[in-house]
């Protein structure tokens, strides 16, 4: 299990082969009650004790990768919806129809 998958209880501390520093950091005293509260929810979850350290830094990692660009996506090539099946669904007029219903609509106002 990786660090910040909360799904599974896991025991024990990290792994030692990570480079850690300590860092003081002044959290004012609501954002400390919320954490608190998520470390309690967590254990109940998981039905073990889990240090707030580690839920701060499971917090902090979960942000960073929320705040993280997306990864590109693939690029699309052109295919042709007719041979793929991915063409009109059978409940609706065929697109040709619609775009003829389409541009009457507009040019009626």
């Amino acid at each position: 299990m990786r660090l910040g998958d909360m799904s599974v209880a896991v025991r024990g501390r990290p792994p030692k082969g990570v480079e850690r520093r300590n860092v003081v950091l002044r959290i004012p005293k609501d954002l400390l009650e919320h954490i608190k509260a998520h470390q309690a929810s967590l254990e109940a979850l998981a039905g073990v004790s889990i240090a707030r350290h580690d839920v701060m830094l499971v917090l902090l990692r979960k942000g960073l990768e929320a705040c993280a660009p997306p990864a590109p996506l693939p690029p699309v090539s052109a295919v042709d919806t007719t041979e793929t099946g991915a063409g009109d669904h059978p409940s609706m007029p065929p697109s040709s129809k619609r775009r003829k219903d389409a541009i009457g609509s507009i040019r009626s106002f």
